[in-house]
């Protein structure tokens, strides 16, 4: 990883489509941050999906734009595993802190 821990999901998705993966944002989409800059989820993330955990060179996605939150949107095909992982920015305080992942599956 870029300096945190990192997290990994390993999914398989029941359909094909488009699959959305978002960390630093509430449920209603506005940003962790941009709410409470003391909250714990209020950290510097990196949010990336690979075909193959272990191989970087299959990346599908991946967002490090700011501390306000980040999207990544790919394809997946159904039974088809991918991982998606949450890691974190620099050796810092700031490289990790509790979060939710959230993700919407679009056929």
């Amino acid at each position: 990883g870029t300096g945190g821990p990192d997290y990994v999901f390993s999914l398989t998705p029941a359909i094909s489509g488009n699959l959305t993966a978002k960390v630093g944002f509430e449920a209603n989409g506005t940003s962790v941050c941009a709410n409470n800059t003391c909250d714990d989820r209020c950290w510097d993330a990196v949010l990336s999906a690979r075909a193959t955990c272990s191989s970087p060179g299959s990346e599908l996605a991946c967002a490090n734009a700011t501390d306000a939150g980040e999207t990544i949107t790919f394809p997946v095909t159904a039974g088809v595993p991918v991982a998606v992982i949450v890691d974190g920015v620099g050796p810092g305080w700031y490289a990790t802190g509790q979060f939710e992942l959230r993700l919407q599956l679009s056929p």
